[in-house]
């Protein structure tokens, strides 16, 4: 029996705790200790019996007193610069506030869900799981950084390197040959689908397993008439959005996690279905013809399963990588993300509606991407850390 600590840093989305419990359940069935570090705990998921949970330690970015950097971002580094990773201090207090928990947690193993900087406190000091999408299991071995977003990066990569070099000499650790190698694991593993991941790797260049879903819908179950609308950015929680969306006159269901009840109330009144808790898979995919989204990965990867074409309206760089996979594969419509975005839904939203063909497409590849679900994505990971206990 082993000590596993689970640690997550960053994404803001429910999913990272779906991961995560589907991770401590399959651990905890094979005899080990669990104890979970989380970004955020007030994500209402009730964790497996036994499983202790902790507040994981924050990057100054993600704190809304501190703020974020600025430069423009097309790499998975140039996230962590805006974040903090730059400024004296702040890895060296990361690495020393995993360090703690490490030992709080008597690990043996940890896993890392989105979560660099615990990658970087077990470097040399104890075996690693690295377990996500693949954006953030980023390659470990490329220099200079992949880049995604187009251009180049927007922060120098020696400058960065240079501060990471002196925080990692502050903790007493050695060095990195280089920048990508803040990712540097035992067991790197992809819980995405190959078409998805933005470093175009394949199943003999990446560990390729199933997503970390909540649920799995059924082979062939999207056959419904609504627009199911999953709505977690600026552009969807507005009004002027919400008026778009109803002026197509189709029936139109929506999740819309963290708005205010205002909002929320103003929106029903428009005439739309506003689900006030998470929707089972299955119930979203046999209503849906259509899954208006932010381009998250579990919600692209759960209207794949389900047969489910997508529309999708990013706002970051991971969630457009994501959105523009889906789209070159002809599961889903990426419209141009400007001024004009809202006053264009309406006939965007019709058009992908109707758009047989589009349909056909997205129930043709369903099945594909079932027979990549046979080994669960907590299970796999359970696998992987076995093999380095």
């Amino acid at each position: 029996m082993a000590n596993v600590l689970i640690g997550w840093e960053l994404g803001g989305g429910r999913g990272h705790l779906v991961s995560m419990k589907l991770i401590a359940e399959a651990l905890i069935e094979r005899g080990h200790r669990v104890t979970i570090a989380a970004q955020r705990t007030d994500v209402p998921l009730t964790m497996p019996p036994g499983v202790a949970m902790f507040q994981a330690p924050i990057w100054p970015g993600l704190l809304s007193t501190v703020g974020a950097g600025d430069g423009r971002v097309s790499t998975i580094v140039d996230v962590l610069a805006r974040l903090g990773l730059g400024r004296r201090g702040v890895l060296a207090g990361m690495i020393s506030a995993w360090e703690a928990l490490i030992a709080l947690s008597r690990a043996d193993l940890v896993i890392a869900d989105y979560a660099p900087a615990l990658l970087v406190a077990a470097r040399g000091r104890l075996p690693s799981v690295s377990v996500g999408p693949g954006f953030q299991v980023a390659p470990s071995d490329t220099d200079p950084i992949a880049r995604l977003g187009g251009g180049s990066p927007g922060h120098n990569e020696g400058n960065l390197l240079d501060t990471v070099d002196a925080e990692l000499r502050a903790a007493g650790r050695k060095p990195l040959p280089h920048l990508a190698a803040l990712f540097a694991t035992d067991a790197p593993l992809i819980g995405s689908f190959p078409e998805l991941d933005p470093y175009h790797r394949n199943d003999q260049t990446g560990r390729f397993i199933a997503p970390g879903l909540d649920g799995v819908p059924q082979l062939g179950a999207g056959q419904g008439d609504e627009v199911f609308v999953y709505a977690n950015n600026p552009i969807q929680a507005n009004k002027p959005f919400w008026q778009a969306v109803v002026a197509t006159r189709l029936p139109i269901r929506a999740h819309i996690p963290g708005i205010d009840t205002s909002l929320r109330v103003a929106i029903a009144a428009m005439g739309v279905t506003v689900e006030p808790r998470p929707v089972p898979i299955d119930r979203i995919v046999a209503r849906s013809r259509l899954c208006i989204n932010h381009g998250a990965h579990g919600i692209i990867c759960a209207m794949m399963l389900g047969g489910v074409p997508q529309l999708m309206l990013p706002l970051d760089l991971e969630k457009g990588l994501h959105s523009a996979a889906v789209a070159h594969a002809g599961l889903g419509v990426l419209p141009p993300i400007d001024e004009n975005t809202v006053a264009n839904l309406p006939a965007i939203l019709r058009a992908a509606y109707h758009d047989a063909e589009l349909v056909q497409r997205v129930r043709e590849a369903t099945p594909g991407f079932h027979a990549r679900m046979t080994v669960p994505y907590g299970p796999a990971v359970a696998e992987a850390a076995a093999a380095l206990l």
